[in-house]
């Protein structure tokens, strides 16, 4: 389809569109969500692993809460020993990530406060934390609090992190007095003050920073390798993963990050200078005007072949170049031009294609009031025109009516059967769609069901079976739900069946649905209506059976074996069963037919007899009908008016 534009689209309409919808996207905060997105992308596309010669730091974990057998807060006496232990190891410098705004016992305060003095005499930075909360109330004007450690003449740096709503860290304070600048600034080594707007640039989290416990700081020279703080800086502060206490969401999705190895990664950013810089508003505004001027040009003749190739490779090209920016730390921004030029290829594409858009709407419109809307979805898609044919696949089918449905009708009003239904078939169909299944038609009330079509199904019995399983549990619920009404007491058989079906849009040209047709749907419909003679609330074919795959399946145990009305071979049917020795003893019932061996046979039938009246009383008479027949064959054997034991026919006929 090739179309020029006309005047009225002229390239002043394009441009002043685009950035109409640019700006709504900035002003409705759709803007910074974006920003944030694209930043967290990037992070994720360049992340290195952290320096090897950065922060270490010092945790707080519960694996030390564990060995010391302490609980949080722990006395600061430990935390006085850390100190003399970092002293003694000649580190740079020393920040503690935690409150000390509170006094706690007298003689702990005086060991900590005797620590600080020492690591200070020694030319040891320790930098302690305070915080800055903002105090809303309705009494006084809002003011901000500032909590600070009890200890004077101690450096003291703000923890507070710039978090954005989603409580992810992408800035970094570069007010002097902020933690991370303290620390870094009076251990006296050599650094990068983070740039105007700057960002952190998040390590790989597959690869750890430099991290050791609490209790293995208490003393380096007993659990680390030699020398393992020398000149270096350090931080301690609470990592405990499950208690949730100080940890951050981060660029990296489920990723969370402790707020000490925040400071930590800012540090680094300052030692290596790792810093993301961000470009200035002008130029993310000429440069997003620029490749959106270079897009309209490209495309004032109207291919879509043409437009979408020139759209794709100007975005390849544009986040390759971006990438790689950000990886050198300058964060070009994209999303303008991006979300621009996907706008632009859109309001293009929308005026050239409005015909094809209205021939499918009125295609839709003449069809969904007796299509399903599956169907109708099919058929605009694919541009196809309703046929009247269909294609053979192997499908399989489900069948389930209620039993006693009729009786309990008859004593009710035509609008409680009516709300009785439609609850039901609403049940119903939900579970049908859970598990993947196509909803055929109701039949009365009656439901039919296939699996494999439209779409492959390689599971397809497993669904049908997991689906007739669901249904009698859904069942159960709507009993309950029926209560004191005639209908409590219905129950809901269920036949399955797999086979070769036609299946497609069938009918004629005024009228069609979707559905399947077939010898396999007619076995499928007989199976329902054999769980009554045979006690079952569900009956599959041995073809369902031998599609079955996986260990997750209920024990099946083996009825009969039934020779359907219209058809010449007879087939073994199948009921879910809570007992796997009542499974095995039928499956070894059958098994033994089939070799010929009826007297094993026979002793293994009566011992299903004993299991089902202990288990399954509602399937007995089946199983006690079955012993009765095998031990009639017997005597025909031996007497020699019957089959000899090489050709046993055991079958059960049953009709319509």
């Amino acid at each position: 389809m090739r179309r020029q534009f006309t005047t009225t689209q002229s390239m002043f309409m394009r441009g002043a569109s685009v950035a109409c919808f640019l700006l709504l996207v900035q002003l409705g905060g759709l803007g910074e969500r974006l920003g944030f997105s694209e930043y967290d992308v990037l992070s994720v596309l360049t992340a290195v692993p952290p320096p090897s010669q950065g922060v270490v730091i010092i945790g707080i974990d519960d694996p030390s809460f564990l060995e010391l057998d302490l609980s949080p807060p722990l006395p600061r006496r430990l935390y006085a020993q850390l100190i003399e232990a970092v002293v003694e190891a000649d580190a740079k410098s020393l920040g503690i990530d935690l409150l000390f705004s509170e006094p706690q016992r007298q003689d702990d305060d005086l060991r900590m406060e005797q620590a600080l003095f020492a690591a200070d005499k020694q030319g040891i930075a320790v930098v302690l934390a305070g915080a800055r909360v903002e105090v809303t109330s309705t009494q006084v004007q809002s003011y901000t609090q500032h909590l600070l450690p009890i200890y004077a003449d101690v450096p003291v740096g703000y923890v507070n992190h710039l978090a954005d709503v989603d409580r992810v860290v992408r800035r970094i304070s570069t007010d002097t007095h902020s933690f991370w600048h303290q620390v870094t600034e009076l251990s006296g080594v050599e650094y990068w003050p983070p740039p105007p707007g700057a960002r952190l640039r998040y390590y790989a989290p597959e690869v750890d920073l430099d991290y050791v416990q609490f209790t293995q700081a208490l003393f380096p020279d007993k659990n680390l390798p030699p020398n393992a703080f020398r000149d270096r800086l350090l931080l301690l502060g609470v990592n405990t993963p499950v208690s949730g206490v100080d940890r951050f969401p981060t660029p990296f999705g489920d990723h969370e990050i402790a707020g000490v190895a925040l400071h930590a990664t800012a540090i680094n950013n300052a030692l290596f200078n790792d810093w993301i810089a961000t470009q200035p508003l002008w130029v993310t505004l000429v440069s997003t005007a620029l490749v959106l001027l270079a897009l309209m040009i490209a495309t004032r003749q109207w291919k879509p072949g043409h437009a979408a190739w020139v759209l794709l490779c100007s975005l390849v090209l544009l986040c390759a170049g971006v990438i790689w920016q950000f990886y050198l730390g300058w964060w070009w921004l994209l999303w303008p031009s991006v979300l621009g030029a996907i706008f632009l290829y859109n309001y293009d594409a929308a005026t050239n294609y409005w015909v094809e858009w209205r021939r499918k709407e009125q295609l839709r419109e003449l069809f969904s009031s007796y299509v399903p809307s599956a169907i109708v979805d099919q058929l605009t898609q694919q541009h196809m025109a309703p046929v009247t044919s269909g294609e053979k696949r192997e499908l399989t089918i489900l069948f389930a009516d209620l039993a006693g449905f009729t009786a309990a009708n008859e004593v009710m009003s035509p609008d409680e059967v009516a709300t009785a239904l439609n609850e039901y078939f609403s049940v119903m169909t939900q579970v049908i769609h859970g598990q993947g299944g196509t909803l055929d038609k109701f039949i009365g009330d009656a439901v039919m069901a296939f699996w494999n079509a439209p779409l492959d199904q390689p599971d397809h019995a497993n669904r049908a079976l997991a689906s007739a399983c669901d249904m009698q549990r859904a069942m159960d619920e709507l009993r309950k739900h029926w209560y004191g009404t005639p209908f409590e007491n219905i129950k809901l058989r269920v036949g399955l069946h797999t086979g070769e079906a036609s299946v497609g849009n069938m009918g004629s040209k005024a009228r069609f649905t979707y559905t399947a047709v077939g010898d396999s749907v007619n076995t499928a419909a007989r199976l329902e209506g054999a769980n009554k003679v045979m006690g079952s609330d569900i009956l599959l074919s041995k073809s369902t059976v031998e599609q079955l795959r996986g260990d997750n399946l209920p024990p099946l145990a083996w009825l009969d074996r039934l020779r359907v009305a219209g058809k010449h071979d007879a087939i073994d049917v199948f009921t879910p069963v809570q007992d796997p020795l009542l499974a095995e003893t039928s499956r070894a019932v059958l098994d033994y037919l089939i070799r010929g061996e009826l007297d094993p046979a026979l002793k293994a039938c009566q011992f299903l007899c004993i299991l089902m009246e202990q288990q399954q009383s509602a399937l007995l008479p089946q199983t006690e009908r079955i012993f009765a027949r095998l031990q009639g064959l017997q005597g025909s054997i031996n007497t020699g008016r019957g089959a000899s034991r090489q050709t046993i026919d055991f079958s059960l006929s049953i009709g319509k």
